[in-house]
């Protein structure tokens, strides 16, 4: 037989008033538990809300593969994230790769057999002492003035891109994004797909 229709508005009417019941009553619960946990603890924010994460400063340690050093102090696992190289210590790679933050959006990886020393955390310059870096610049900032010395040259990443430091070769490359060099005097700058050989003191 079929069910009258005045039956079933009875049913969902029934159906919803025991729902917001159930609802009620656990909200009532909430609110009681709230309370009694705020008794607890008197003056302080039982749910405290958690602060934005704070991004690692210039120099942090994001990556390791095989031996890494700051200063002769080998970096653990645990330490990735929060190691940062300070003014003027060096970050070594023996027998593996290393990633430091340059800037936020912009990343500097190491091969192996390589060293990068902080020269200065506050405008952000970096020196590749020895071996073969690559930057990848993901968001370059108007005011980021960020360097990467190598020899005598005082490279400045202009734009986001791509960029290649071979200390061995003495040399700079950019695959992506406008880079200027300066050496000795003289200014170049340098495009995507273009290479500059740094060839003694004042030589471009």
């Amino acid at each position: 037989n079929a069910i009258p229709f005045t039956r079933i508005k009875q049913y969902v009417r029934e159906v919803h008033h025991m729902r917001m019941r159930k609802i009620s009553q656990s909200f009532l619960l909430v609110v009681a538990f709230s309370a009694f946990v705020w008794a607890q603890a008197p003056g302080q924010n039982p749910w405290p809300i958690p602060g934005p994460a704070q991004p690692g400063g210039p120099g942090t340690v994001n990556f390791i593969q095989g031996q890494a050093f700051i200063d002769g102090q080998a970096i653990s696992t645990a330490k990735i994230g929060s190691a940062q190289l300070q003014s003027n210590q060096a970050l070594t790679t023996q027998n593996g790769k290393a990633e430091i933050l340059l800037t936020p959006g912009v990343f500097l990886r190491m091969a192996s057999g390589s060293s990068v020393r902080m020269v200065s955390p506050s405008a952000p310059t970096f020196l590749l002492e020895r071996g073969h870096a690559i930057v990848e610049a993901d968001q370059v900032l108007d005011h980021s003035n960020l360097q990467v010395m190598l020899g005598a040259a005082t490279i400045h990443i202009e734009k986001h891109g791509l960029y290649d430091f071979n200390a061995t070769a003495n040399s700079v490359r950019v695959f992506d994004g406008k880079a200027v060099v300066m050496q000795g005097g003289r200014k170049v700058d340098v495009g995507s797909s273009h290479e500059v050989f740094l060839s003694g003191p004042s030589q471009l």
